[in-house]
């Protein structure tokens, strides 16, 4: 709620929901068990999942649009492992 750069990495995010694609905002105190689970312990840090929760790309810091809409693209098209 506090990071500015969070914010900003929140507003390319956002962008991208569609019935394709779902994002969702962790708060590391709200959000703190799925914090746990993929271990996210610095932020900003954007993980992109696959249909089945599997992570294919993540980003520590704030990631440029191009990055970011390629690495959803990407996991789009990937069959998971």
């Amino acid at each position: 709620a506090t990071c500015l750069a969070c914010r900003a990495t929140w507003d390319k995010v956002k962008v991208l929901e569609s019935d394709d694609v779902a994002v969702q905002p962790l708060d590391a105190v709200a959000d703190a068990a799925l914090h746990e689970r993929y271990g996210v312990d610095a932020v900003p840090l954007l993980l992109v999942l696959d249909a089945r929760g599997v992570v294919r790309r993540h980003f520590l810091g704030e990631p440029t649009a191009t990055d970011l809409w390629t690495a959803v693209a990407e996991a789009r098209e990937e069959p998971p492992d």
